[in-house]
């Protein structure tokens, strides 16, 4: 297990380093760093490593935000949505998982729907908008963007659904409200 953690420790040193030849060494050094921890825990039978691999995950964490963060700016959507599963990856890994069980990363989530979405990956961008939508993230506007992905995919009754939720949930919204209505009238 060590090894692995060290292995991963490497490759979020790559990831960090500002020297070119050094950067050079992986071309998604942050997956394998990710990999590298997961490895560690499934050898740990003893759970001997299981703290300092879990400290490790949060900082990978850390460095894949900005990584998303960083892509999503250079239009680099389907890095960034790949960027953001692995963060929601990690926040299921049961040592991470276990101090906040029930702890949901809405902005995670609903990022990983706007990097979905502007991936062109609809289904998964109403996968990610719909969860946050439970948990009632950006309110009636999530509905919205759940039905305009259906409309992306030319799916009408799909997107009607979708903002009706929308208008249950949040009857006196406006935007939710006039969306809906122009679905009806199409």
């Amino acid at each position: 297990p060590k090894t692995w953690e060290v292995r991963g420790e490497v490759y979020q040193a790559v990831a960090a380093s500002k020297d070119a030849n050094f950067k050079a060494l992986s071309e998604d050094p942050l997956t394998i760093a990710l990999e590298s921890y997961k490895k560690a825990l499934e050898l740990d039978e003893k759970d001997k490593y299981g703290k300092s691999v879990k400290i490790k995950l949060t900082l990978l964490t850390n460095d894949l935000t900005n990584q998303a963060v960083d892509q999503f700016g250079k239009d680099n959507f389907d890095g960034a949505l790949k960027s953001f599963e692995q963060i929601l990856e990690i926040q299921e890994i049961p040592i991470v998982k276990q101090d906040n069980p029930g702890a949901v990363d809405t902005v995670i989530i609903f990022n990983s729907g706007l990097a979905a979405y502007n991936a062109k990956d609809f289904k998964k961008a109403i996968k990610y908008y719909s969860q946050a939508a439970e948990h009632g993230y950006n309110g009636a506007r999530t509905f919205s963007l759940v039905s305009d992905c259906y409309m992306q995919m030319q799916d009408t009754l799909g997107a009607l659904k979708a903002v009706q939720d929308g208008f249950e949930k949040y009857p006196t919204d406006n935007g939710v409200l006039t969306s809906m209505i122009d679905l009806y009238l199409k």
